[in-house]
C-alpha cells in the first residue's frame, strides 16, 4: 500500500489567476525563477538592512556616551579640549609590571 498522498501540481498565482506551472512554456518558467530569486535577494538585503540599522544605533549610542565625556571650547585663538587625564579605555589593563608611576586625575579643564 502506498501511504504518500498525490501531489497537487505546483500551481503559480500571479496577479490573481492561478495557473498550472508545469504547463507555462519553458521562457516564463525561467522568468518565474527568476523572480523567485529577486524576492530572495530582496528579502535578505531588507534582513541586511535591518541589521545595519541595529548596529548604527548601538554605535550612536556609544558615539553619545563617548562625547558625554569630552568638553571643547575655542578663542579667536586657541581650540582647546577637556579632559580629568585617565583614559578610558582597557589598554593598560593586563600591564602587571611598573615604574610606581600611578596615573592620577588632572583637572584638565577651565582657563
Amino acid at each position: 500500500m502506498d501511504s504518500n498522498p498525490q501531489q497537487q501540481p505546483p500551481v503559480l498565482t500571479f496577479e490573481g489567476k492561478r495557473y498550472d506551472l508545469n504547463s507555462l512554456p519553458d521562457d516564463v518558467k525561467e522568468l518565474v525563477r527568476g523572480m523567485q530569486v529577486a524576492d530572495a535577494q530582496l528579502r535578505m538585503h531588507e534582513d541586511t538592512l535591518k541589521v545595519l540599522a541595529v548596529g548604527r544605533q548601538s554605535m550612536a549610542m556609544q558615539l553619545n556616551e563617548k562625547l558625554k565625556a569630552i568638553a571643547t571650547r575655542s578663542d579667536d585663538r586657541w581650540f582647546y579640549v577637556e579632559s580629568n587625564g585617565i583614559p578610558d579605555h582597557p589598554l593598560m589593563v593586563a600591564i602587571r609590571a611598573w615604574q610606581q608611576q600611578v596615573p592620577l586625575p588632572q583637572p584638565y579643564t577651565g582657563d
